[in-house]
C-alpha cells in the first residue's frame, strides 16, 4: 500500500531527529540533535535560529549519478536581529501519496520568533490549500496542508540549555476521476514533541505519533497508525582541527495497519562521527553506526522476524570547503570502499557525489 509505505518512510525520516542534509548526514547520519553547530537544528527547534545569525541554504540531493530519498530539495533564508527573527523555507514541497495518484504541494513555510536575553521562542508554520486539474487524465485534485511547530530554548546557565518543540501536522488530499466516477480521500494526522538538554552531554528525546486513513468511493482502503519514541546521550567534542561526535540511542517504533499487518522494531545503536580540517578551508567527514541490539518483527510487504546482537550499520563519507562567507558540502559515495574500481568508472550504479548543500552567511 502506497500510503502505508509513506507512513513508514515518514517515521524513518524524522526518527531520532533525523534529517538528510549533507553535513548532518555525513557527520551524524541524521542525528542533528547531537550537534551544536549546524543550522539544520532550526527545523526541529525553531527558537535555535538566533544562535546562527543571518544565513541561507541551498539543498539538492540529485546530482549526476546520485540520489537520496526524503524531503530534501529546497532553499532557506533566515534573518535575526537583537530581539526578532524571521525565516523562510522555499520549495520544501510535500507529496500526498494516494492510490490513484500523488498530489504535490509547495506550501507557505516560514519561521518567526523573538528573543529575551539568552532565551527565545519561535514558531514554524506551514500552510497550503490548493486545487488543480489534470485534464489529460480526467483528474481533479485538491489538498490541504497544515503544520504548526512552536518551540523554545532556555538558558540554564553554566554553558547548558534546554530546547523544546511541539508539533502538529495534518494533510488531506482529494482526487476525483471524472471519467470513471471515482473519488479518493486521504488524510494524515501527526503529533509529537522533541526535547534536548545541551551541556557537556547532549541528551535528546522525542515521541511521535502518526495516523493515516484512505477511502476510495466511500470504502476504507487503508488505515495506518505509527508510534515512535527515542532518546539517548551523546557529546560533540571540539578541538582546533575539527570535532568528534559520539552518541547512543534507544528507540522503539510500532506501525499497525487495518489489514492486521504490523511492523515493530526495538534497538540500541551507537554512532561515531568525525569532521577534520585538512588544508585551508577543506574538510572531510565520516561516520559509522553500530547496532548493539536490534529486534524486528514485521508482517508488512516482506514478512520478517529477527534479533541481532552486535552488527555494523551504514557508514558515510563526505567533504566540504569553507570559503568564509559560504560553505559547500558534498556527500561522497561509499562505493569507493564497497565497489572497488566501479566507483571510478561509474559502472554498476556507482556515483562520486550523492548529496550537495550550500550554506551562506550575510
Amino acid at each position: 500500500m502506497r500510503k502505508l509505505g509513506a507512513i513508514v518512510g515518514i517515521v524513518g525520516l524524522v526518527g531520532v531527529l533525523g534529517a538528510t542534509e549533507t553535513r548532518v548526514w555525513t557527520l551524524a547520519q541524521g542525528g542533528v540533535a547531537y550537534l551544536t553547530d549546524d543550522e539544520l537544528i532550526v527545523q526541529f527547534f525553531p527558537a535555535e535560529m538566533f544562535k546562527f545569525g543571518n544565513f541561507f541554504t541551498v539543498e539538492n540531493p540529485i546530482v549526476p549519478g546520485g540520489s537520496i530519498a526524503g524531503f530534501y530539495r529546497y532553499g532557506s533564508a533566515f534573518y535575526t536581529g537583537d530581539n526578532f527573527g524571521f525565516g523562510l523555507y522555499l520549495g520544501r514541497s510535500r507529496n500526498i501519496l494516494m492510490f490513484i495518484d500523488t498530489i504535490a504541494v509547495a506550501p507557505l513555510d516560514f519561521v518567526i520568533g523573538g528573543r529575551s536575553g539568552a532565551n527565545a521562542f519561535a514558531l514554524n508554520l506551514t500552510l497550503d490549500k490548493s486545487s488543480s486539474r489534470d485534464d489529460a487524465r480526467n483528474l481533479k485534485k485538491s489538498a490541504l496542508v497544515f503544520s504548526f511547530r512552536p518551540g523554545f530554548t532556555l538558558d540554564l546557565g553554566g554553558g547548558s540549555a534546554f530546547d523544546g518543540a511541539l508539533f502538529l501536522d495534518y494533510d488531506k488530499g482529494v482526487l476525483t476521476d471524472t471519467l470513471d466516477n471515482l473519488a479518493e480521500k486521504s488524510s494524515t494526522f501527526g503529533v509529537g514533541f522533541h526535547t534536548r538538554f545541551v551541556g557537556s552531554i547532549i541528551f535528546p528525546f522525542e515521541i511521535l505519533f502518526y495516523k493515516t486513513s484512505d477511502t476510495i468511493s466511500g470504502i476504507a482502503s487503508a488505515k495506518v497508525s505509527s508510534f515512535f519514541i527515542a532518546g539517548g546521550p551523546g557529546t560533540q567534542l571540539k578541538f582546533d582541527m575539527g570535532s568528534i561526535l559520539v552518541n547512543g540511542t534507544v528507540y522503539f517504533e510500532n506501525i499497525t495497519a487495518s489489514d492486521s499487518t504490523s511492523h515493530k522494531e526495538l534497538g540500541i545503536a551507537t554512532r561515531l562521527g568525525g569532521e577534520f580540517h585538512i588544508w585551508k578551508g577543506l574538510l572531510i567527514r565520516g561516520s559509522v553506526r553500530y547496532d548493539l541490539l536490534k529486534f524486528v518483527s514485521s508482517s508488512m510487504s516482506t514478512p520478517e522476524k529477527y534479533f541481532t546482537l552486535g552488527d555494523f550499520g551504514p557508514f558515510t563519507f563526505g567533504a566540504g570547503y569553507d570559503f568564509g562567507f559560504a560553505r559547500v558540502d558534498v556527500g561522497l559515495s561509499t562505493d569507493l570502499f564497497t565497489n572497488g574500481p566501479y566507483f571510478l568508472t561509474g559502472n554498476a550504479g556507482s556515483a562520486m557525489i550523492t548529496m550537495l548543500s550550500i550554506l551562506g552567511k550575510f
